[in-house]
């Protein structure tokens, strides 16, 4: 049995919580997408043109999307990688770990809220 430090101790209860943070954004990212999915059907079942003020919007959305979704998606595969590392680190090695994986959780919950944020915007707009 080993012992954990007292600051890799908060460090774990954070990156707990930014894991569980993760999920629920993860969650209102794929919402988010599908009801804007659905609004746009809508728009071509009705044959309704978009304006050009909600195209921007839209063009906006998915340029944010597809930037964000690349630093997302980088930010998820080094959060998955330094937690298989985690099972072979020493304690003083951990600390540092647990500090990579709290950054990247970090990085990957600001390119989730972008997303929602410019989708629900998107959205009010369609």
């Amino acid at each position: 049995m080993s012992i954990v430090p007292a600051p890799a101790k908060t460090l774990i209860g954070n990156i707990g919580e930014n894991h569980r943070y993760i999920k629920t954004l993860l969650k209102a990212k794929v919402d988010t997408i599908k009801k804007i999915q659905s609004a746009m059907d809508q728009k071509v079942r009705t044959k309704t043109p978009l304006s050009e003020g909600k195209q921007r919007n839209f063009n906006k959305f998915t340029s944010i999307y597809a930037q964000e979704g690349g630093k997302l998606q980088e930010s998820l595969i080094h959060i998955e990688s330094i937690q298989r590392d985690l099972h072979t680190e020493n304690s003083q090695s951990l600390t540092l770990s647990l500090l990579l994986l709290q950054k990247h959780q970090h990085k990957a919950i600001k390119s989730l809220n972008q997303i929602i944020t410019i989708g629900e915007e998107v959205l009010l707009g369609l």
